[in-house]
């Protein structure tokens, strides 16, 4: 592949942030899309970008080798958008695009799969991510990471359901892979952690780390919807939150894939040394009030 740098959207949030920690750390080109650029991280190139806003392609992508691609589930028309980009990145001569969508976006019916289906058809060497929900979450959405931090409780509509959570530091380190080295033209890799947990075994697991109570509390679906709004999140996240936490609850989101540890040459990260890393941010907690930063 040419020398040109990755450009990877979604650069402050938690999967589009650790792509970027990943690549630097890698020794790649990079650069990042950004709606403002000026806030973007010290030290890497940063280039107006907005998925709304079509004129904004040709410039960012301009000499950009590679491109990773995420998801925002609140943009308008976003099949319209993602074919415009396809349309841009190939006119650039983008050599290879990655897209992070979501584990099931095969099979269940979620708003990823119709993006796929864009990248798929957009003349650029593809690769689709399609990881299980992120440890990350119960640190970094409000959700889950402030009831954990300040009530000790955890409340999705999952029910006993069990998922093989993946930690987004692998996540990172597979879009690496697959973003600088070839082999992985036309592949759709799933990603999963090394075992299957319910909410329960999560909230024990967080209990022990944190050396407090921590309990999962079942909430409704409208309860949850409600609850997610509450925080100033669109419906569309919201929703796609609430079809994550029900794919959990029928059973869907257990199965536990080899092909993260094949893909790094390496062990998936485990629940457990994700909660030791991440205790700090419960234990230091501080309610902030944002919006939820979840990258689906």
């Amino acid at each position: 592949m040419a020398a040109g740098p990755a450009l990877v959207t979604g650069a402050t949030g938690t999967v589009g942030g650790q792509v970027v920690r990943a690549l630097l750390a890698h020794g790649a080109p990079l650069r990042v899309a950004m709606r403002r650029p000026e806030r973007g991280p010290s030290g890497v190139e940063a280039v107006r970008f907005d998925f709304a806003e079509p004129a904004t392609y040709q410039a960012a992508l301009a000499g950009a080798r590679s491109l990773f691609l995420l998801f925002p589930p609140s943009l308008p028309r976003a099949a319209d958008r993602f074919a415009e980009l396809m349309d841009a990145a190939r006119a650039a001569g983008v050599e290879r695009v990655v897209f992070h969508s979501v584990r099931g976006a095969g099979r269940l019916p979620l708003p990823h799969r119709k993006i796929e289906r864009v990248v798929q058809a957009g003349g650029v060497p593809w690769t689709l991510l399609r990881p299980n929900d992120f440890m990350q979450n119960f640190a970094t959405v409000p959700v889950f990471r402030d009831g954990i931090a300040r009530r000790g409780v955890m409340s999705t509509p999952a029910g006993v359901g069990r998922t093989s959570y993946i930690d987004v530091r692998d996540i990172g380190d597979a879009a690496v892979k697959v973003l600088t080295e070839d082999g992985h033209d036309g592949c759709t890799y799933t990603l999963t952690g090394p075992e299957a947990l319910d909410l329960a075994q999560v909230a024990a697991r967080l209990g022990r780390v944190l050396e407090k109570p921590v309990r999962y509390e079942p909430a409704s679906v409208p309860g949850f919807v409600r609850e997610v709004r509450a925080l100033g999140n669109p419906l569309p996240l919201a929703l796609i939150m609430t079809s994550i936490a029900l794919i959990a609850r029928f059973g869907l989101a257990a199965e536990v894939d080899p092909t993260l540890p094949q893909l790094l040459g390496k062990p998936a990260r485990g629940f457990d040394a994700f909660a030791r890393d991440y205790s700090h941010i419960w234990s230091g907690y501080v309610a902030t009030g944002v919006r939820t930063e979840m990258a689906v």
